[in-house]
């Protein structure tokens, strides 16, 4: 029973160290998994295919108690379908234009044809669910094709 007092009192003089070192190893670990995710993302291979653009949405952001937040929190994201009748979905900027991954939300329309370029992890399909796989994926460009005129 000594010994189990004595414990207690030890744990009791230290408990905001045991708190804030706990919270310290908590961000550290949220922090780590966060930069791995980046860079795995980062230093997945690159891909080109010619895609036609099949839907635009806007997931929109709130913040605690339904208030939009004071930054665009908003999720801008466009469905390409690949050659072979594949849909994927990806994140894309409101600033710039199509070409330099900024501005690609305003800059690309339903039903554009052209080359995407683009970057996606390993089983994608795998480590998300259906709503969140554009997680996965980096949207770099996308050059519209253009029919000349015939005459």
């Amino acid at each position: 029973m000594q010994i189990w007092s004595v414990l207690k009192k030890k744990i009791s003089d230290h408990k905001y160290f045991v708190f804030f070192f706990l919270v310290i190893v908590l961000f550290l670990t949220i922090f780590i998994i966060s930069i791995n995710f980046e860079l795995t993302l980062e230093y997945s291979p690159e891909y080109q295919e010619y895609v036609i653009v099949v839907d635009k949405r806007v997931d929109i952001g709130v913040g605690g108690g339904g208030r939009v937040y004071e930054y665009d929190a908003n999720k801008y994201l466009i469905k390409f379908q690949f050659p072979d009748g594949s849909i994927k979905e990806l994140e894309v900027s409101t600033t710039g234009n199509a070409s330099d991954r900024g501005g690609a939300y305003s800059a690309i329309n339903i039903g554009d044809e052209g080359m995407l370029t683009y970057k996606e992890i390993e089983n994608v399909e795998g480590k998300y669910g259906e709503e969140n796989r554009y997680l996965g994926r980096k949207f770099i460009s996308f050059e519209r094709y253009v029919v000349a005129d015939e005459e």
